[in-house]
């Protein structure tokens, strides 16, 4: 019995390391830039509880990705999606603050994917394992997360920005093929090592920059397996973006159709 509690309070403790507030209530993310907020229903989904066609969260610790998915009513240029990038994971920082959860402990980077008049944006994965799917009809996904993880020094465990957007693309459209065209991508991250390493929310607008994809020597990496002409049309190169030359850049939200977070959470039902 006195196992028992042990590991009860082990897996509340690997929780807790992930997030100091309760996730399982939604938050509302009152004003944002362009909607990115937490999965919160993923976050608080049971370690094994899954439904068909969604993710298998075998972790005892939360999973957090911030998301977003809007259709968009004009094409969006390659510096206002940049623009799009930044503006989400600013969204992502102050999301984070609502839900108290340490700074440490939030995604990394966040990935916009831009195809077909729409826009996901999604960060990478914190905690957690790799997602992926005992359902998968071509087993896209669920192969693509193994080729990511099979190298001896795992890359990012299969747990990029574009991992996620790619899971986002496959929950929203579960009969389309994984080998979607015409993406443009682009991926943005907090750019100076103090702030970025720091334990508190400092990171300003003026601090972001465009990150290449991760393309370690062992391979595994986004560039090797999603890079161009394999399940993107092309990423956005950082030196598309400059603070000083691109900051006024502007773009419209007029005629956006925003997906719920109910529907576009990875613990939801397939589309």
């Amino acid at each position: 019995m006195r196992s028992i509690f042990a590991l009860i309070f082990y897996i509340f403790l690997g929780f807790q390391c992930i997030t100091a507030t309760d996730v399982r209530k939604h938050i509302p993310p009152g004003e944002s830039r362009v909607g990115v907020e937490l999965d919160q229903m993923l976050a608080a989904a049971k370690p094994g509880v899954q439904r068909e066609n969604t993710p298998d969260t075998s972790s005892n610790k939360a999973t957090l990705i911030f998301m977003a998915h809007h259709k968009v009513s004009s094409p969006v240029s390659d510096l206002q999606l940049i623009k799009i990038a930044m503006d989400g994971f600013m969204d992502m920082l102050r999301n984070g603050e609502l839900y108290q959860i340490g700074k440490k402990v939030l995604p990394g980077v966040l990935t916009a994917f831009y195809f077909d008049n729409q826009i996901i944006l999604a960060s990478s994965q914190k905690g957690g394992s790799a997602l992926t799917y005992r359902k998968d009809k071509d087993k896209g996904l669920m192969d693509l997360v193994k080729d990511c993880v099979a190298p001896h020094d795992k890359s990012n465990q299969a747990k990029c920005g574009e991992m996620s957007a790619l899971q986002i693309f496959r929950h929203l459209y579960p009969t389309k093929p994984i080998r979607p065209e015409n993406i443009v991508t682009v991926t943005v991250r907090c750019g100076t090592d103090e702030v970025r390493n720091s334990d508190v929310y400092q990171c300003k607008e003026e601090d972001l920059e465009v990150y290449p994809p991760c393309n370690p020597d062992q391979g595994g990496g986004c560039e090797l397996l999603i890079g161009p002409n394999k399940l993107i049309e092309r990423h956005i190169p950082p030196t598309a973006w400059t603070n000083n030359g691109n900051a006024a850049v502007t773009y419209s939200k007029s005629g956006w159709d925003t997906t719920p977070l109910d529907v576009l959470s990875l613990a939801a039902p397939a589309q």
